[in-house]
């Protein structure tokens, strides 16, 4: 079985039968859009709790990637990764102290942070199945609008 479909089978089950990949990760890209920043930090940090090593450095990444584009004096991950208080090195190796940094410093970039979660999801489509209560539950309603 190849991890696509390994992937596939835990949305199917997490969500439930018929729904796909696809549906799910347009799902919570809508879900992760409509919610405010307090409570798009909030339902982030739940989430990296449930999260593997290799998936909170994904994260990071695509925060620090979304927050190097944004307007500012920081250009490069290092800059950024300092200025939420955390290392670069901390944040590839998967920290959570480091990715909870990050996350509280994009706070103040609540569209920046929403484009970073909504790309690692594109990226990491399995990590829907590991996110919190809340966005489960979000997810799981627009599912059933479909």
């Amino acid at each position: 079985m190849s991890f696509f479909d390994n992937v596939a089978s835990a949305v199917s089950h997490w969500f439930g039968g018929d729904v796909t990949v696809e549906d799910a990760v347009k799902a919570a890209r809508t879900s992760i859009r409509e919610m405010d920043a307090g409570e798009l930090v909030a339902q982030l940090e739940q989430s990296v709790a449930s999260f593997d090593q290799p998936s909170r450095a994904a994260l990071g990444a695509h925060i620090l990637r979304t927050l190097k584009q944004q307007p500012g004096d920081a250009t490069t991950d290092a800059d950024f990764a300092t200025q939420a208080g955390t290392t670069n090195e901390a944040v590839a190796t998967g920290s959570p102290q480091a990715l909870s940094a990050l996350i509280e410093a994009a706070r103040t970039q609540p569209d920046a942070l929403r484009a970073a979660f909504a790309n690692f999801i594109d990226a990491t489509p399995g990590a829907v199945t590991k996110l919190s209560p809340g966005l489960t539950a979000g997810i799981k309603s627009r599912l059933d609008f479909q």
